[in-house]
C-alpha cells in the first residue's frame, strides 16, 4: 500500500483562478504533492464546461493527479463536491447545497467550504445540513492558523452526527511567497480519483499536526508573518460570535419532542 499526499481546494482558469491546469500540476510537482483536488466554481462550468474541465484534468494528470471537483453555491454558502466524473457531471447547485445525501448515495461527498464566511443568519441551516465534512481551515479565509472556533463547533456537533474535518488552500494564483500547506495523506494501493474520493468519504486520511506552521512562524519572527498571524486571530474572534449565535439557535430552535 502506497502513501500519497495532496491538497484540497484549488481554483484554475476554468473559473476564477489565475493558474492553468498545467501550471497547477507543475506547481504541485514542485511541492512534492501527489494529487490536487481542483474545485472550480459551478457557475463557470455550465453549458458544457464541466465536460471540458473533467477531460482536461484527466489529460493533464501525470506524476500529479488532478482530481476534478466543483464548488457549488446557494443559500449564502459554498459547498465542495468530490465524486467520480460520471457523477460530478450530473450534479447541480440545488442538489449539492440542498440534498447532500443524494451526492453520498451516488458515491460522492460534500464539504462545507470556508464556513467562516457564512453569516449567522444562514449558518444554523448549514449546520443542520447533512454535509459529509467542514473545511475547518481555509488558508485564504482563516490565514496561517486553522479556525479553532469552527473546529470546536464541529467537535460539539459530532456528538449528534459524524462530520469530517477538512483543510483547504482556496488557492487562486501561484503563491508569491511561502504559504501554509495543509496537506492531506491517504494510504491506498493505487492513486486514482476513485481512491481519493473513497478515502475522503470514509475519513481514511491523515493531516499533519496543524500547530507546526504556527510554531514555526513564531520562531521565525518576521513582522509580516506576525501580522498575518494576528489578522487570523482577529478573524477567529469575529467568527466566534457568529458561531456562538448559530449554535445557540441550533439548540434553542430544535423541534420539541412530544411525549405521552
Amino acid at each position: 500500500m502506497g502513501e500519497f499526499t495532496g491538497v484540497l481546494h484549488v481554483h484554475s482558469t476554468f473559473s476564477d483562478g489565475a493558474m492553468s491546469l498545467p501550471e497547477i500540476r507543475d506547481w504541485a510537482a514542485g511541492e512534492n504533492l501527489d494529487f490536487v483536488c481542483v474545485t472550480d466554481h459551478s457557475d463557470a462550468l455550465r453549458d458544457g464546461g464541466i465536460e471540458a474541465y473533467i477531460s482536461a484534468c484527466e489529460q493533464i494528470s501525470n506524476e500529479v493527479l488532478l482530481v476534478p471537483g466543483v464548488e457549488f453555491s446557494g443559500l449564502g454558502r459554498h459547498v465542495i463536491a468530490l465524486a467520480t466524473p460520471d457523477v460530478l457531471m450530473d450534479l447541480t447547485d440545488d442538489t449539492v447545497v440542498h440534498c447532500p445525501e443524494l451526492v453520498r448515495e451516488r458515491g460522492g461527498l460534500t464539504i462545507w467550504a470556508h464556513p467562516a464566511q457564512t453569516y449567522a443568519v444562514s449558518m444554523r441551516n448549514a449546520i443542520n445540513a447533512a454535509y459529509d465534512g467542514w473545511e475547518i481551515w481555509n488558508v485564504k479565509v482563516d490565514g496561517d492558523h486553522p479556525n479553532l472556533v469552527l473546529a470546536g463547533l464541529l467537535e460539539r456537533m459530532e456528538r449528534e452526527r459524524s462530520i469530517l474535518p477538512f483543510r483547504g488552500l482556496d488557492l487562486h494564483r501561484l503563491p508569491s511567497s511561502e504559504i501554509p500547506m495543509p496537506r492531506t495523506t491517504i494510504h491506498v494501493d493505487e492513486l486514482s480519483i476513485e481512491t481519493v474520493v473513497d478515502s475522503f468519504r470514509r475519513g481514511s486520511y491523515l493531516m499533519p499536526d496543524e500547530r507546526e506552521w504556527g510554531a514555526r512562524h513564531e520562531a521565525d519572527g518576521h513582522l509580516s508573518r506576525k501580522i498575518s498571524s494576528l489578522s487570523a486571530r482577529i478573524r477567529h474572534s469575529i467568527v466566534r460570535a457568529r458561531c456562538s449565535t448559530a449554535i445557540t439557535l441550533h439548540h434553542a430552535l430544535k423541534p420539541l419532542k412530544l411525549t405521552r
